[in-house]
């Protein structure tokens, strides 16, 4: 076995030691009800088992209220047609034999707004010092 051989051993043999790691945490969300919520974050670490908890309760799965993704350490949950029942602290708990690790956020549901207002306009300052005025 070669020098560099060994080094490289030795690198996938420490890999496989280490325990998770929240590279990015969850960011508290602010959603409007009957929308679809996503929290996501991104885990590094070999071998992870991920659970997502509600209020520190488990999470089930039910196709029809929540997703569940996991792409090589991109971890996220969708949360479906959201009520006011969702808002709730959630966790992304991540571990593995060598340990463990969590991130929580927190989400909010507020109401539609209200579409039958009307919306006042939006300025836009383009180059030249110009006003333009927009509509959204």
């Amino acid at each position: 076995m070669t020098e560099k051989d060994r080094d490289l051993e030795w690198q996938r043999q420490r890999q496989m030691m280490r325990p998770p790691l929240v590279i990015s945490h969850l960011k508290s969300r602010a959603v409007a009800i009957n929308t679809t919520a996503k929290l996501t974050c991104n885990v590094t670490g070999p071998q992870i088992a991920v659970r997502w908890l509600k209020n520190g309760n488990p999470i089930e799965i039910k196709p029809e209220k929540y997703k569940f993704f996991n792409s090589e350490g991109l971890l996220s949950l969708e949360i479906l047609n959201v009520n006011k029942r969702d808002a709730a602290e959630y966790t992304c708990f991540v571990k593995n034999k060598n340990g463990e690790t969590s991130t929580v956020a927190s989400l909010t549901v507020y109401d539609n707004v209200d579409t039958e207002r009307p919306i006042p306009p939006t300025f836009i300052t383009i180059k030249g010092n110009k006003t333009f005025s927009a509509n959204w």
